[in-house]
């Protein structure tokens, strides 16, 4: 009787270990974010972001085609309009877009970094990032086609997912920490001169 209990207690172990490892692994297929991705974000790199944990949301996302995996902390007390995040994202994934098109992949300018940006139509959702070592070693700065990937994982983990709030969050590039960033509601002011599109500041 006692043998049958072990047996039966190290099945529903096994079932229970398979579940988890099944969920991780759909999750890897699909490119989604795990719920409980606080335990692939390593907590020195939680301790350094701008935001406390506290009851924030934790996320890591790897982004498809890339070497760019980013960790975010949500801070959802401060929402941010959904149209307005979208609409700062969409125009200058664009417009970075064709500057790689035409310019080709560099590391960030000095004058780039911190790379800032935000919706040109209200002044608000503003989105930088800046890099470890601005203008120093080339391992742990941000490339243009960086920031961009940077970029497509705040679209789909925030702007997709309807989790527009205010975030932290922290860009990998394969196996090097290389940038912070952050996320925020805050009115930025307007100044010349801009792209047609959105808020960045030409240079």
């Amino acid at each position: 009787m006692l043998a049958f209990q072990t047996v039966l207690r190290l099945l529903m172990l096994f079932v229970v270990l398979l579940s988890i490892l099944a969920k991780r692994s759909m999750a890897n297929l699909l490119h989604l974010p795990i719920d409980d991705a606080l335990t692939n974000a390593p907590l020195d790199r939680i301790a350094r972001s701008p935001l406390k944990l506290g009851d924030k949301l934790i996320y890591n996302y790897h982004v498809p085609g890339s070497t760019i995996t980013v960790y975010f902390i949500i801070d959802t007390t401060h929402r941010i309009e959904r149209a307005t995040m979208g609409r700062a994202i969409f125009y200058e994934q664009q417009r970075l877009q064709r500057q790689l098109d035409n310019q080709g992949n560099a590391w960030l300018r000095i004058q780039d970094d911190p790379y800032k940006f935000y919706d040109r139509v209200t002044g608000k959702c503003m989105i930088e990032m800046k890099s470890l070592e601005p203008g120093g070693n080339d391992g742990f700065r941000l490339t243009y086609r960086g920031v961009l990937d940077a970029l497509q994982a705040l679209w789909d983990v925030m702007y997709f997912k309807h989790r527009t709030y205010e975030a932290a969050f922290q860009v990998e590039n394969g196996t090097y920490l290389v940038a912070n960033g952050k996320v925020a509601i805050d009115n930025v002011p307007v100044v010349a001169p801009l792209t047609t599109e959105t808020g960045h500041e030409s240079t």
